[in-house]
């Protein structure tokens, strides 16, 4: 099992600024799910995913927050639509984040990785779960950082489709 990167402690300064930075990304991807969820729901998505992106992006793997933002985005809200559905979902130790006091990112990965192929899940959970770079999925895989990007994008998409269609 892969070690876990300890977070980054975000201040609320930075948060703030980067809230401000980032609102129009915020938003523009939240709004994909005005229709399940609702306002307040969405707000605090986009801060939690906010959130968790600037406590775990790292300069150094030379991506822009906005590129790591769209996706915690995404996983954010899917997040809210499973509680706002009602599933029982409970609590893991072992979450993505490390985070015991969040609900863990495996439970709604499991429920939608069924509809992905067998690379595609690979990807996706070597990204998501194990926090790997782009660069260093696309080495063990043999593609390039934007074919995996792309993979993963797609991934979303399908998962985000199923999420809404439920």
């Amino acid at each position: 099992m892969p070690m876990k990167k300890p977070k980054k402690q975000v201040t609320n300064t930075e948060f703030d600024a980067a809230r401000r930075q980032h609102l129009t990304l915020i938003t523009n991807v939240a709004r994909q799910y005005s229709n399940i969820l609702s306002p307040d729901a969405l707000a605090a998505a986009g801060d939690m995913a906010l959130w968790r992106c600037l406590q775990s992006y790292n300069p150094m793997y030379g991506q822009k927050v906005s590129s790591s933002l769209y996706r915690f985005i995404h996983w954010e809200c899917l997040r809210a639509i499973q509680e706002h559905k009602g599933d029982n979902i409970h609590q893991l130790s072992g979450d993505v984040e490390g985070d015991e006091e969040s609900v863990s990112i495996q439970m709604i990965l499991d429920d939608y990785l069924s509809l992905l192929t067998q690379r595609e899940r690979r990807i996706v959970e070597a990204k998501f779960l194990e926090n790997r770079t782009l660069a260093e999925i696309a080495s063990q895989e043999g593609y390039s950082k934007q074919g995996i990007k792309d993979i993963v994008d797609r991934s979303i998409g399908v998962m985000s489709e199923a999420a809404l269609a439920a």
